[in-house]
């Protein structure tokens, strides 16, 4: 029986460092009480301090900062813990069971709030779930299910936590009195307890836009707290900016920062306010803002401040404005040295990434209409691959949400016209236009929504597929230009989207730099898996081995017949698959999954997504498409390949869809459903049939049509002497249109001639065994009419007469729901032969109203 020293432990993996990792129904907003008495429901052993935001404090047997909970002996006799357990649900109070073990008088053993990342390493314990720093639940209960020790009573939420801040009872005997710890004591009894918590400064007046000068008066609701504020972006402190002794009068552009503090006492974070004058932000010149900012480039990395004059000469002030009030606007207050030094400035060292690359900040959103945005603190971080080049002046972002910061996520409606689209965030990407940008290039080719109309083609297939919304940026107050904010495909995103807990969730995405697959969340075990049986080959060696239905319908855990297996897992999602390599051949996407920059041997650019305890395979996300839809390189451009390299067979690092894609492509079925699926999406008025998509293009180009004039008068200029206007945006949009205009037929001929290149022999390196492998058949699909008018689906009246005609062969249909054609190719003994000159089949009763969906 294993015993513990005083001071034993156990570890928690969060989705990112110090993240919450539980995954509840609306999250809850952070909330600080005043500390209350508690009644101990029992006497021992208790709960007696946790931890829910380890910033730099106790490190696990597998070198992790994970949170924990700690529990204490505190009577006279030795407790075996087999059987108690630990849960952040009163409602499922085994979440973890403890193992036979001994907690001897006096003895504290710490557990630690997460997944153990190497099971058979130390002694440690740990739960399997995290604890949210936003207050929700901890209970110790007995082996009959009761409750001996819990934070808060009655299955409530224990109060907000901050980091490296611990939360237990006072240490005097009683287990009564609760209270925050300023120096947590895992291990060891609990000391410097403080007196409370000092309440978040609040602003008589709401951030927003403005053009008059106007009082702020500060406030905060714990009396005798000093209030201290900067307007340089730099974050208040005890020490640090100027102290509150009255309304403060604004008359220009500011970024308020105010925090409350009092001696013994934790300060809750600072509250930023963003007051924006768009008078200021059109005299916005070239120099450097103010002391602090750079004037000249650092460690090479090109800066660009200020707004166009030629621009606002050509466009007029007023429509300058009109602009920057078009969308909504994200306001990002942070100190300078966070941005732009030298050392440690994360756009000047923009090729940095992780979370030493991480800086706090501010984010708002400010709507133009009046109506309430929201303010969160956050980690931000650079974002992209390529773009990260000193020679760009404008970088994207990627913003995280965690307890450090004091809010754990971003509750807000981001995508008001999504009522499927969740309000609770963890980190959140800003992207802009990159390649063919104004900023980056000068190049008037860019029309800034190529990449928004790859995921919603993505989206209307039926797939879930990254959100977005238009907004204008500012760094401290200076105008930044147009950016969009995009979900990021984690397992955040997966819990939300497609339910479970996100701590269970395989992530996996291409790195930048090595251009090798990285698990971002969870593991490759799973991938691997899919991997070897995609590398698998047939009996002469060659073929792959899903041209036999076997494993084809294995890899999505099926039997042959289609019946679930419970002994296989599933692992392919084939309408998802079909759906996200349609997006990528269709848009003639030369960056994704597998790159021609990178000499079509090396991948970029996906995510792959699936969550482990689940009964669902991989699902790919369409994700970074700039280098689609291109009217000059892309409009005859073929996409299918096939791509034949080593390094796709040397391991699962080089794993990827399109490559899956080609693997399963010698299979009869997988090209039947993806003929299917181009069959629904390209024809009859389909999801992405030309003015479907157009459409689409017409609704986001409309979003940002006045917008796009202020993100000419901020980087119109940027790499050219006259600047790129409005006119240049809207002839790119032109030249979008005309690409999809002409595509659809082109790739359909594509798909009608593809081929798998295999080896002629195991041994061989060539490919150079050609095998027909068509994704779309060169016989049409039968047409419907209803009293002689083409309709594809759709109500009829009684007594209308549908007809069916095809070019050439014979059309053959059921009336029972099932396929007129079988697995293996066979027709169905119920199809019957379609004959207008002979055959008149009552289908449906008179009067019925129906639906016909063209699957193909």
């Amino acid at each position: 029986m294993p015993m513990f020293s005083s001071f034993s432990r156990s570890r928690f993996m969060k989705r990112g460092p110090h993240a919450t990792g539980r995954r509840k129904g609306p999250a809850i907003r952070p909330r600080y009480e005043a500390l209350e008495p508690r009644h101990l429901l029992a006497a021992m052993p208790v709960i007696n301090e946790f931890l829910s935001s380890n910033g730099s404090g106790l490190v696990n047997d597998n070198g992790n900062r994970s949170d924990w909970i700690e529990i204490y002996n505190a009577g006279d006799l030795t407790v075996n813990l087999q059987d108690y357990s630990l849960t952040d649900d009163p409602t499922n109070t085994s979440k973890f069971v403890f193992p036979n073990l001994n907690l001897l008088p006096g003895q504290y053993l710490v557990v630690y709030a997460d997944d153990d990342a190497n099971p058979n390493a130390g002694n440690d314990q740990y739960t399997g779930f995290s604890l949210s720093s936003s207050g929700e639940y901890v209970g110790l209960y007995d082996p009959s299910g009761t409750v001996v020790s819990e934070f808060a009573a009655g299955g409530g939420d224990y109060p907000t936590q901050l980091t490296d801040i611990s939360y237990g009872f006072v240490d005097d005997g009683s287990f009564g009195q609760p209270s925050y710890f300023s120096v947590p004591t895992p291990g060891a009894a609990n000391q410097s307890p403080v007196f409370g918590v000092v309440e978040r400064v609040t602003s008589s007046v709401t951030p927003g836009f403005f053009d008059a000068p106007f009082p702020v008066a500060l406030s905060t609701t714990t009396a005798n707290a000093t209030i201290r504020y900067t307007t340089d972006g730099s974050t208040p402190t005890a020490t640090n900016g100027i102290t509150y002794t009255g309304p403060i009068t604004i008359n220009g552009t500011t970024n308020l920062r105010a925090v409350a503090t009092q001696f013994g006492y934790l300060s809750v974070p600072d509250r930023t306010w963003s007051y924006l004058f768009l008078d200021d932000v059109l005299q916005q010149n070239s120099n450097a803002p103010s002391s602090g900012w750079p004037s000249n480039d650092v460690n090479g990395q090109l800066i660009d401040y200020g707004i166009d004059p030629d621009v606002i000469s050509l466009q007029g002030a007023q429509a300058v404005k009109d602009a920057l009030l078009a969308i909504p606007t994200w306001s990002v207050t942070t100190d300078v040295d966070n941005l732009f030094d030298a050392s440690t400035g994360i756009y000047v060292n923009a090729n940095n990434d992780g979370i030493a690359w991480e800086r706090p900040a501010s984010l708002e959103q400010l709507n133009p209409d009046g109506s309430e945005g929201f303010q969160v603190n956050a980690g931000i971080r650079i974002r992209g691959g390529f773009s990260r080049n000193d020679n760009n002046p404008k970088h994207a972002f990627k913003f995280f949400f965690r307890s450090e910061y004091g809010d754990s996520s971003l509750e807000y409606d981001l995508f008001k016209d999504d009522p499927s689209a969740t309000q609770s965030f963890e980190k959140i990407d800003l992207r802009t236009a990159q390649n063919y940008s104004w900023s980056f290039y000068g190049d008037p080719s860019n029309n800034f929504v190529a990449d928004v109309l790859a995921r919603e083609n993505q989206a209307s297939l039926g797939q879930q597929a990254t959100r977005s919304h238009w907004v204008h940026l500012y760094l401290n107050g200076q105008y930044w230009g147009l950016f969009q904010s995009q979900e990021r495909a984690d397992a955040n995103f997966g819990a939300s989207y497609f339910g479970g807990d996100a701590e269970d969730y395989d992530v996996l995405k291409p790195e930048r730099g090595p251009y090798q697959n990285i698990a971002t969340d969870g593991n490759f075990a799973a991938y691997d898996a899919l991997y070897q049986q995609a590398l698998a080959r047939g009996a002469d060696g060659v073929t792959p081995a899903f041209a036999d239905n076997a494993a084809y319908y294995k890899a999505q855990g099926l039997n042959p017949d289609g019946t679930n297996n419970p002994n296989y897992e599933p692992l392919l999602d084939v309408e998802n698959l079909t759906a996200y390599m349609l997006v990528i051949l269709q848009s003639g996407n030369f960056d994704a999954p597998i790159s021609n920059f990178l000499q079509n041997n090396r991948i970029n650019n996906y995510f792959a997504v699936r969550d482990r305890t689940g009964d669902e395979g991989f699902r790919f996300f369409v994700h970074d498409s700039e280098h689609s839809y291109r009217s000059n390189e892309n409009r005859g451009l073929n996409r299918n390949g096939p791509y034949n390299h080593p390094n796709f067979e040397s391991g699962v690092e080089y794993f990827n869809p399109q490559w899956l894609h080609q693997q399963l492509m010698a299979n009869q079925e997988y090209r039947v459903q993806f003929a299917d699926k181009v069959q629904e999406a390209f024809f009859n008025g389909g999801p992405m049939s030309v003015e479907a998509q157009i459409a689409r293009v017409d609704g986001n180009a409309a979003e940002i049509d006045q917008a796009i004039i202020a993100e000419s008068a901020r980087w119109g200029d940027s790499k050219v002497s006259f600047p790129r206007l409005r006119s240049d945006w809207l002839n790119a949009v032109d030249d979008l249109r005309s690409f999809l205009n002409a595509r659809n037929n082109v790739v359909v001929e594509q798909f009608r001639n593809t081929v798998l290149e295999l080896k002629t022999n195991p041994g061989s390196s060539n490919y150079n065994n050609v095998v027909q492998a068509p994704l779309f058949p060169d016989l049409d699909a039968p047409e419907f009419a209803v009293n002689g008018t083409t309709q594809s689906g759709g109500e009829v009246a009684a007594g209308d007469s549908l007809t069916l005609a095809g070019n050439e062969g014979t059309v053959y249909y059921t009336t029972d729901g099932t396929d007129p054609r079988e697995v293996g190719g066979s027709l169905n003994p119920s199809a019957i032969a379609y004959d207008a000159s002979t055959t008149q089949t009552q289908i449906f009763d008179y009067g019925s109203v129906w639906n016909y969906y063209d699957l193909g």
